[in-house]
This record gives C-alpha cells, structure tokens and sequence, in this order.
C-alpha cells in the first residue's frame, strides 16, 4: 500500500497525470451532483495565475461553465461550481 501511495505521488509530478486528475475530479463530482444534466466534457486548462485547473463543460444549449479545480499537484477539490446557488 505504500508503494502504491509513493507511485501516485510520483506520478502526478507529471502535467498530463494532473490533468487526468482534476478532468476526473469535476466529472465525479458533476456526475454526483447534476446527473439530470446532459453536460459534455469541453475543455481544461491550467492557471498559473491561482495554481488550479479550470475544467469547462457544455451544457445541450451550449452554454459554456467551468469547474475550478484546485491544487495544481494533486487537483482534488472543487474549489468554484457556477452552477450551485448556495451560499
């Protein structure tokens, strides 16, 4: 097991594994909280401006979000939904 949590570590040392990351962290979390939606992967990019990954989505009138996801070694948290009204 602690390997295991060693080669992840390493492994997100590289960009390509950081954006498979936060991509699969905001679909997980879209999927969890908007099932009803028909959203459709759009695009990601990096900010070095706020060290975080910006994942974006289309919705079916094609309208354009993104999802702020944060950390840029381990890109885990959903830091910004536009879509969640809450406080």
């Amino acid at each position: 097991m602690f390997i295991t949590f060693v080669a992840l570590i390493i492994a997100h040392q590289f960009t390509s594994v950081q954006q498979t990351t936060a991509r699969l962290t905001a679909s997980l979390y879209l999927t969890a909280k908007y099932m009803d939606r028909d959203l459709t992967f759009y695009s990601i990019e990096y900010s070095p401006q706020f060290g975080t990954y910006w994942v974006s989505y289309q919705d079916p009138n094609n309208k354009v979000f993104a999802v702020e996801v944060k950390s840029k070694r381990m890109p885990i948290i959903i830091g910004h939904d536009p879509l969640d009204s809450g406080p």
